[in-house]
């Protein structure tokens, strides 16, 4: 029998899945890229097409197809086996016996559970039937869309999935790291996590399924759950990794050169159904550095169309400081008031290219949407926009664009230029302000959990949709949990909006007695003392940064604490054979999610 992995290599061309993830140029008869292993800017890789293989010669690594895509992917090789075999239309059911990786074993569970899913929502049963009824007709969705995005329905049962997967082979053990099912707080029991749900399915961008966005039926919502659900991070599954929609929208973003970023799955399915393909989701988390990083092996050239209410600004603001980091070329899309995507495209979708095509760059973007501001009759609201912008106009480097928009606010503000001229940032690192890089570098002697939180207080307008931050829980003390909720409670109560500073009177009154006033006193001093120059955009920067350091810590001690756990298990006379052995594995397959996030967190 001939080997799978020559068979696959025999068929594939090393140019052609290298080309996947980075921008090859031709050099004689080979191509050079820049390594995406290492940081360079002369292009240093080097692929042969002649021969299969690739190579380095900046960082001295290099191989075939399987040894790049392991790296890129961090697969072991049975996984990258599992991924290119399709690409080279092969199938690997003689080979899968020998195929027993974890991962994998997730994975063809994962898309058992989808076509499952998938079947029911064709049931002959009315809640089935009322599924249907509410994608076709109040959300407008076509049969040929529902089989496109493979979306299902989870009936409304508490073993039916569990029962169908176990008779597939599968342990409750690997439905829990899977994400498929739930264990009863009393231990003894599982049972199907999605029940009585949409099932909306999310894929890589190879296109393995991976997770489920999951929405309660309407006339089942007692209000007691969220309306959406998702799956629970683990091994496969991290929603800050995986933009939903990009396996059907890669080659479409190629093709048109760009990519648009809508922040609802409905606005992106709503989108391929109106014929515009290279259009993706973040769907309901805040864009990443790795979303990003993804983004870039199809293109530079980003359009964010995120709504324009309070959260979609500042998504928005965040989206543009990350993008600008890595070069991306970022315009923004705005819709008018009221519309998001989706309603949009439905009423007025031969309207879609026009505003697309009209999207402002980011200095525009901001020149209008801080308009209003500085034209308003409260003199501290237009000082500062009037900052705010000067700030961003301090940023570019080419000085006739520079002066193109120091004379567009002079005009709206109405003074003379030379003053703002005079008064423009130098950006030059001082001792009392923190440049875009270094605050955390500065201020390393506070704890990463008092300078997020003192972030926080800074800019509170940023504690609007304070989850795609940080779960309060993993700040690691019950004080910085307290204050944390607190904060995010005083804010939705006062509803103050972008510019508005934190009353710290207000807050104080407000402020439940005995729950860490002294503690809050001195993230307040913080926060004046090395923040007070500071801009959001440098706020927007750096809060990912600490909440990386404090998910870090976070993990590792829960790491330690399983380690311990493990220990009295194995110590316990008192448990059964099968029962200690149910709890240890538990235990170690979170262990085992906690160690791949970490990994992933250091890469």
């Amino acid at each position: 029998m001939v080997n799978p992995s020559d068979e696959i290599k025999a068929r594939l061309n090393v140019a052609d899945v290298l080309g996947e993830y980075i921008k090859l140029q031709p050099a004689g008869g080979n191509f050079k890229a820049k390594c995406p292993f290492h940081q360079e800017k002369t292009a240093s890789l080097m692929v042969s097409p002649d021969k299969q293989i690739w190579h380095c010669f900046g960082c001295g690594k290099g191989g075939d197809i399987f040894s790049f895509v392991m790296e890129m992917e961090g697969l072991t090789f049975p996984e990258a086996l599992r991924l290119l075999a399709p690409k080279a239309g092969i199938q690997l059911t003689d080979y899968r016996g020998q195929d027993n990786s974890r991962r994998n074993r997730l994975l063809d569970a994962l898309a058992e559970a989808g076509v499952f899913y998938q079947k029911q929502l064709t049931a002959n049963n009315k809640l089935a039937e009322a599924a249907l009824h509410y994608l076709r007709i109040e959300r407008h969705l076509t049969d040929d869309m529902l089989n496109y995005w493979q979306i299902g329905w989870a009936p409304n049962d508490w073993q039916m999935l569990s029962d169908y997967l176990r008779r597939k082979g599968y342990t409750e053990n690997e439905l829990l790291l899977a994400g498929l099912n739930s264990q009863a707080a009393t231990g003894q029991r599982f049972y199907d996590r999605f029940r009585g749900r949409i099932m909306f399915p999310w894929h890589d961008v190879n296109g393995n399924l991976l997770g489920f966005s999951a929405r309660v039926l309407p006339q089942l919502d007692d209000g007691k759950t969220g309306k959406y659900i998702n799956s629970p991070q683990n091994l496969i599954y991290d929603k800050s990794k995986q933009l939903f929609g990009l396996w059907r929208a890669k080659a479409a973003i190629k093709e048109a050169g760009r990519v648009i970023i809508v922040e609802g799955q409905m606005d992106c399915i709503m989108a391929h159904q109106q014929g515009f393909k290279n259009v993706v989701a973040t769907s309901g988390t805040a864009l990443t550095e790795d979303h990003l990083k993804l983004i870039k092996r199809y293109t530079e050239n980003l359009v964010l169309a995120f709504d324009m209410d309070q959260a979609g600004i500042l998504a928005a603001d965040r989206a543009i400081a990350l993008a600008s980091q890595v070069n991306m070329n970022i315009r923004v899309l705005r819709l008018p008031a009221g519309k998001d995507p989706d309603e949009f495209l439905r009423q007025h979708n031969q309207d879609w290219p026009v505003l697309v095509e009209a999207a402002p760059p980011i200095m525009e973007y901001y020149f209008q949407l801080l308009r209003p501001q500085l034209v308003a009759d409260k003199v501290e609201s237009r000082k500062a926009a009037t900052k705010r912008f000067l700030t961003l106009i301090s940023k570019l480097s080419d000085v006739v664009e520079r002066d193109y928009w120091l004379k567009k606010l002079a005009q709206v503000l109405r003074i003379e230029v030379q003053l703002l001229y005079d008064s423009l940032p130098t950006n030059q690192p001082t001792t009392n302000q923190p440049t875009t890089n270094q605050p955390i570098k500065q201020l390393v002697k506070n704890r990463p959990v008092d300078l997020f939180l003192a972030w926080l207080i800074r800019f509170p307008s940023l504690l609007d949709n304070a989850s795609q931050w940080l779960e309060p829980e993993l700040l690691n003390s019950p004080t910085a949990v307290q204050i944390y909720k607190n904060l995010i409670v005083y804010y939705n109560k006062k509803r103050l909006t972008a510019g508005d500073n934190l009353d710290y009177n207000d807050l104080l009154a407000w402020w439940p007695a005995d729950q860490s006033g002294d503690y809050l006193n001195s993230l307040f001093l913080l926060a004046d003392k090395d923040l007070a120059e500071t801009t959001i955009e440098q706020a927007l920067i750096e809060l990912p940064k600490l909440t990386r350091l404090i998910q870090r810590a976070y993990w590792h001690q829960r790491l330690s604490v399983i380690s311990q756990q493990i220990a009295g298990l194995e110590k316990d006379k008192s448990l059964s054979d099968d029962k200690r052995e149910l709890e240890i594995n538990i235990l170690m397959g979170e262990a085992e999610e906690l160690s791949q996030a970490l990994r992933t967190l250091d890469n």
